[in-house]
C-alpha cells in the first residue's frame, strides 16, 4: 500500500511544480516511480513479487534520498 501512497503522491507533487522540477535528481526514474503506482492498483494480477522486491530494495533508497534533498530546497527554487 505505501508504494501506492508514494507514487500517487509523487503525481500530485508533479501537478503543482514547474515543469522540470524533478530534473536535478536524475539518479530517480521519476516516470517509473508515479507509474509503479499505476502498475500497483490496475495491473496487480501481473504482479511479480521479485520485481516489487527489488524495486524497494534498489529504488527506494535512491528515491528517498531525493525526496529528502528535494524537500530540503522547497522555497530556495520559488515553489
Amino acid at each position: 500500500m505505501m508504494l501506492i501512497a508514494i507514487g500517487e503522491s509523487l503525481k500530485m507533487i508533479d501537478k503543482h511544480v514547474p515543469p522540470g522540477f524533478f530534473a536535478d535528481y536524475p539518479e530517480v526514474n521519476w516516470r517509473a516511480a508515479k507509474g509503479m503506482r499505476d502498475f500497483l492498483s490496475h495491473a496487480y494480477w501481473d504482479l511479480e513479487i521479485e520485481t516489487v522486491f527489488n524495486a524497494c530494495k534498489e529504488s527506494l533508497p535512491k528515491l528517498k534520498d531525493a525526496c529528502e534533498r528535494l524537500a530540503a530546497g522547497v522555497g530556495e527554487n520559488g515553489v
